[in-house]
């Protein structure tokens, strides 16, 4: 019951509305607090654009004190190092970080041929990356390494420059020791590509472009990815099978190599199938089987590197039964044991390295960011998203100058970071300190390593990615839109191309963006007659909510609503012979409008003008921002203050309606 004017800050109220749907009618209680005043402590004012960018990359220069404030923020280790709980903390970072070094070898090792590089240049990547990232992140859980799809992104950039440099083998098969002895080779451009993927990295933290972000939406990173898988699995089938393809590239070629693949059936190595079935065989039961009911039994967090024990295994019973020299099986081939020196990336290989740069600069920020939020918020702790750009752009533009291939975060290593005890990066340094005793002493040993172990290790390792086709039912209950972003991100990767997925991929979902702007919701509701107790006039209000900003994108739709409750309004009020005591008031609601431009305001003034020439009713506006407010004031769109009220209570009593509202839904678009 709305009970009197009074306005007091204590005071409250409660409204009864009989909401009908159909023939359906729900009464809920609903309670309005009255109108409250606010001081108002701190206010943003509207500034263009370039102002305001010009002011945030200044403001780190403003004075002496903020500059070596802004120097030292680069270096997040710095702060939290001083804080460091050696009794609590180092221990478990000591076996976090050991037991992500040991995830980190067979991960690098076999992302490094998906990349099109050696073996080692994997485990030099591994090895860096966490190192650099240490210093620069403040996430204390992200795990910098390889990443499958970042890894197939780069293998796909490395064919295509390298295509472009030596047309002449363009279809054939190379080995990587073919150009050993060039300078434009496959490392060279990985490198480089590392380099460029930095550059890119750097520029979007110094432009300030995280918010950009947010348009990478969960559904459109989950079908690229998963997408990207399949182009992963179907590139490692002809390797587990023993078989020499030709390479292809180009839109569409997946279906090419599918082609392919089925037409050499029988050309099969059988030694190199039976090595990928067992050793899959191995992978899934351990993974699947046994560690679960290990961790059931259990309370030790133990993390069993099954991936580690299957190639140890593999190269240990290719070495004494001699699978390369007897059955042809491929093998890893000679592994130096030694650091590599920095050196320059090959500048003159950055024109052509701009593009896949691009995107994979893209996917990384993208999946890091994501990944680091959702970390810190499940830890109780507050990441900054500028300087992660800085820290992933200063990793990859640092590990440029050494061969590696790009590097970013990876969920199921990062869990077994987590899973395994790591509490802070410091757990980074043990993981390096491992994978450099795995590179000058042991790295050797793998030198009679089946490839197709390796090939396998990746396949198996892409069935956390096929699961989210399993989301995809949850997400058409959700949102219709959301499940539209996934399948187009994930038919346009795999139909055409990794890169020009993504770039599909991200112009749907902007595309999505402007529909649901132009397309948005809206509500009309009007009441009942309202019959004052002294029965001398007759109260009849109607109110109209627009779900959305108010741009020229949407605002012939605005105004096709907002006819339509007039219409709908007008259907529902009866002849009346004393039409002077009808009181009539129709009530903008304002709360879902923060914008309006030129052609909103024209929809706002032309609607306004034309339900006050069919209705003769007062209209008025509630729930408006101050922005708002002041912009139909100053366009006459508003002719008072008195036209706007707080909300919908203060409206109420303001009308002096001291009774029970019955408002009833007359129509509806969701």
């Amino acid at each position: 019951m709305v009970e009197s004017n009074d306005h007091s800050l204590s005071s409250e109220s409660e409204n009864k509305i009989a909401v009908e749907t159909g023939t359906r009618t729900d009464i809920s209680e609903l309670t309005m607090n009255k109108k409250k005043d606010f001081e108002v402590i701190e206010s943003v004012p509207d500034e263009d654009i370039l102002s305001t960018a010009r002011k945030e990359c200044l403001a780190p220069c403003s004075s002496p004190r903020r500059l070596g404030y802004s120097i030292l923020s680069f270096f997040p280790i710095l702060g939290w190092i001083k804080n460091y709980d050696v009794k609590e903390d180092l221990i478990a970072d000591i076996v976090g970080g050991i037991t992500t070094g040991v995830l980190h070898v067979p991960q690098g090792i076999a992302y490094a041929l998906l990349s099109g590089v050696k073996p080692i240049n994997g485990l030099y990547m591994s090895f860096f990356a966490p190192l650099f990232y240490m210093i620069f992140g403040t996430s204390r859980d992200a795990s910098l390494g390889s990443f499958a799809v970042v890894a197939l992104m780069t293998g796909v950039a490395n064919e295509k420059i390298m295509a472009s440099y030596y047309p002449s083998n363009s279809t054939t098969i190379f080995s990587l020791d073919d150009y050993s002895g060039y300078d434009i080779n496959p490392t060279s451009i990985a490198t480089t590509l590392t380099f460029t993927v930095g550059l890119w990295q750097l520029g979007a933290a110094v432009l300030k472009l995280e918010f950009l972000t947010l348009y990478f939406s969960d559904p459109l990173i989950t079908g690229f990815t998963t997408g990207a898988a399949v182009h992963v699995m179907v590139s490692q089938i002809g390797n587990i099978m023993g078989l020499h393809l030709n390479r292809v590239s180009g839109p569409g070629y997946l279906f090419v190599v599918i082609y392919r693949l089925v037409t050499k059936i029988l050309e099969v190595n059988w030694v190199t199938l039976t090595i990928s079935f067992v050793g899959g065989v191995f992978l899934i039961l351990g993974k699947d089987y046994l560690s679960p009911a290990i961790k059931r039994c259990s309370k030790i967090r133990v993390v069993i590197p099954y991936d580690l024990i299957a190639m140890i295994i593999a190269t240990l019973v290719s070495y004494f039964l001699h699978f390369h020299e007897n059955y042809s099986v491929r093998i890893v081939g000679a592994v130096p044991a030694e650091l590599p020196e920095p050196q320059l990336p090959e500048f003159s290989l950055i024109p052509d390295c701009l593009s896949p740069a691009l995107a994979i600069a893209v996917v990384t920020i993208a999946v890091h960011i994501s990944l680091a939020k959702m970390l810190a918020k499940r830890f109780d702790y507050t990441i900054d998203p500028g300087q992660e750009m800085y820290a992933l752009g200063l990793t990859s533009f640092l590990s440029g100058f050494f061969p590696v291939f790009p590097n970013s975060t990876a969920l199921g290593r990062t869990m077994v970071q987590v899973e395994s005890g790591a509490r802070t990066q410091l757990s980074s340094l043990f993981s390096c300190l491992f994978l450099l005793v795995v590179i000058l002493f042991i790295g050797p040993l793998f030198d009679s390593m089946p490839l197709c172990i390796l090939n396998t290790v990746i396949v198996i390792a892409l069935r956390p990615m096929f699961r989210k086709f399993k989301d995809l039912p949850g997400l058409w209950k959700i949102s219709k839109i959301d499940f539209a972003i996934w399948i187009v991100s994930f038919l346009a990767t795999v139909c055409v191309d990794v890169i020009e997925g993504l770039g599909i991929s991200v112009f749907f979902t902007l595309f999505t963006v402007v529909l649901r702007t132009q397309w948005p919701s809206w509500r009309s509701t009007i009441s009942r007659p309202i019959v004052a107790e002294n029965g001398k006039w007759i109260k009849r209000i109607c109110v109209f909510e627009f779900d959305s900003f108010l741009l020229f994108t949407n605002s012939e739709r605005f105004k096709l609503a907002a006819y339509e409750t007039v219409r709908n309004w007008i259907d529902n009020i009866p002849s009346l012979v004393e039409t002077d005591k009808t009181k009539r008031h129709f009530v903008f609601d304002c709360s879902a409008i923060t914008l309006i431009d030129s052609s909103g305001l024209n929809a706002v003034r032309e609607v306004t003008y034309e339900t006050k020439k069919k209705t003769m009713a007062v209209v008025s506006f509630i729930n408006a921002r101050s922005k708002i407010k002041e912009l139909l004031l100053t366009n006459k769109v508003a002719t008072s203050k008195d036209d706007f009220f707080d909300s919908f209570d203060d409206f109420l009593s303001t009308v002096n309606i001291k009774k029970s509202i019955d408002i009833s839904v007359v129509d509806e678009l969701k």
